[in-house]
């Protein structure tokens, strides 16, 4: 979808559409999930008050990502819907 909405390299000019947003958004996204399950796992086992705080502090900084990840989220698709917007309204010389 990503590549399909950027816009079509002019003249001479390479053609390289930029990912970064959608690498950014899944980064998070694995990173906050995998981070989730880590904190899960250390909650499961910890015994001591001490553990058990550290791995609350856990779960909160992978809240933290998901809340990231949420907003690269956002960006991602407002993002994308503009790109697919311009690419449709742009002139198109099989328009005359």
């Amino acid at each position: 979808m990503w590549g399909a909405a950027t816009p079509l390299p002019a003249e001479g000019e390479p053609y390289r559409a930029s990912i970064w947003p959608v690498n950014l958004w899944w980064g998070l996204l694995v990173s906050s999930t995998l981070f989730d399950w880590y904190a899960a796992s250390r909650y499961k086992s910890a015994e001591t008050l001490t553990e058990i705080r550290a791995a609350v502090m856990q779960y909160m900084a992978a809240d933290a990502l998901h809340i990231a990840a949420a907003v690269a989220a956002v960006y991602f698709a407002v993002r994308l819907t503009s790109m697919h917007w311009l690419k449709a309204t742009a002139s198109s010389p099989y328009s005359e």
